[in-house]
């Protein structure tokens, strides 16, 4: 009997990595995490909240997933557990509903904070890889503090470059780590999350006609320090994430390529202007007349 579900097991998962390959929208999903009431920003005593779900960012596809676990950093650097709140969002590729996450959180002092949340392994329909996610996200309180502090996620992106208060055409910098180590030679990919659900027919295209993934995801390589810079050309939230390939692990009794992903998410504001013309300029005044 025991022979006989190991079999059944075995096809079960066999089936569900060939429907992943044969699988038309072989889109890799991320954990999204975007603040509901503020871009990176808090307040003393004001409740922080933050949308969480699985799904492919650019594209707006929405998929169901476990909870992942989640804390708090606090500006000290002490980990602190915080709850989560099922959602249901409407997933409009497919039609159906999906569940998702909201963390709630009340800032008790002023400080840098991280959002920190650690995924499930899951598997990736199209790549035949099973990943696990590593995000954060900064929580700015009105004092800046220690904001390049490392929180202690097993793969992790650093900042070098302040994670709020960015405007468009910021270059960021940051360094990818895995166990508290620099990696060299790490996929990091960057792409904009635009927060609505796009259609195959209005993505970019290739030459072929089909969608263009490298104008999705703009790639590059840590250097021999771990370290990586990006342009951020675009107003609104944008994920960071590395790709570092971690041995294998068991999906029912198939051995599956197990992929760490350390991600941050930023929020990127329009540049500054004051309206031309509405306030008075800063100009030399004509000399005084001799007395």
């Amino acid at each position: 009997m025991t022979r006989l579900y190991m079999f059944w097991e075995g096809w079960v998962t066999l089936l569900i990595i060939l429907w992943g390959l044969l699988c038309p929208q072989a889109n890799a999903y991320f954990l999204v995490v975007v603040q509901e009431n503020g871009h990176g920003y808090g307040q003393v005593g004001k409740e922080v909240r933050w949308l969480v779900f699985r799904g492919e960012p650019f594209q707006g596809v929405i998929r169901d997933s476990l909870a992942p676990k989640a804390f708090i950093v606090l500006p000290q650097g002490q980990r602190q557990p915080i709850a989560l709140s099922i959602i249901n969002l409407k997933d409009y590729s497919s039609g159906k509903e999906r569940r998702g996450y909201r963390p709630h959180f009340v800032p008790s002092l002023k400080g840098d904070y991280y959002l920190c949340l650690i995924s499930p392994p899951s598997f990736v329909p199209g790549l035949g890889e099973v990943w696990q996610e590593y995000s954060k996200v900064a929580l700015h309180v009105d004092t800046e503090t220690n904001w390049a502090k490392e929180v202690g996620l097993k793969a992790e992106i650093v900042p070098l470059t302040r994670p709020y208060g960015l405007e468009q055409g910021t270059l960021f910098r940051g360094q990818v780590l895995c166990e508290g180590k620099p990696v060299a030679g790490v996929l990091v990919q960057s792409t904009y999350y635009h927060g609505v659900y796009l259609p195959v027919s209005i993505l970019p295209k290739g030459p072929g006609g089909k969608p263009d993934s490298a104008r999705m995801y703009m790639s590059q390589l840590t250097d021999d320090s771990g370290r990586f810079a990006l342009c951020l050309p675009h107003t609104g939230w944008w994920l960071i994430s590395a790709r570092l390939p971690h041995g294998y692990t068991m999906l029912g009794n198939q051995k599956l390529p197990l992929i760490l992903r350390a991600s941050i998410w930023l929020y990127v504001y329009p540049p500054f202007t004051p309206k031309e013309g509405s306030f008075p300029p800063i100009k030399a005044l004509p000399p005084s007349p001799l007395k």
